[in-house]
């Protein structure tokens, strides 16, 4: 097709641009769910012990859901509000070892029946799901 009167520009076609990153499975919270119930660390990592994060106390709060994280050893936890099918809130805590710490991980457009977590530490993860009542 052309158009009277219309000379296309002279250009070479953009090169594509490729993200230095690929995507990690603890930022999806379908991975998270996932790997919780197989038992499997989320991604092609080493799998952390069960007591690598304790996830206690959630409660669900007008604000979302409160949750206390205690892990033995340094790392960061990916937290998702869950409503069985999407992430309703998400939160990113850094983690010391033997630390612990209570937050508050949003809820929004939704009902959240459990918290997903994931610890992530050096080259090794693990998976949890925690039922809300």
């Amino acid at each position: 097709m052309t158009l009277p009167g219309y000379t296309p520009a002279v250009r070479e076609p953009s090169k594509p641009i490729f993200p230095a990153t690929a995507a990690r499975s603890v930022h999806s919270p379908q991975t998270i769910a996932q790997s919780a119930v197989d038992g499997v660390a989320p991604a092609a990592v080493a799998k952390l012990p069960e007591k690598a994060l304790r996830v206690t106390d959630p409660q669900v709060t007008a604000d979302g859901v409160r949750v206390t994280l205690r892990a033995d050893r340094a790392g960061t936890a990916y937290l998702y509000t869950w409503d069985g099918e999407r992430a309703l809130g998400t939160r990113t805590v850094e983690l010391t070892a033997d630390g612990q710490v209570t937050v508050v991980v949003s809820v929004t457009g939704g009902t959240a029946s459990s918290l997903l977590a994931a610890i992530e530490s050096g080259d090794a993860a693990r998976a949890y799901q925690v039922p809300l009542r």
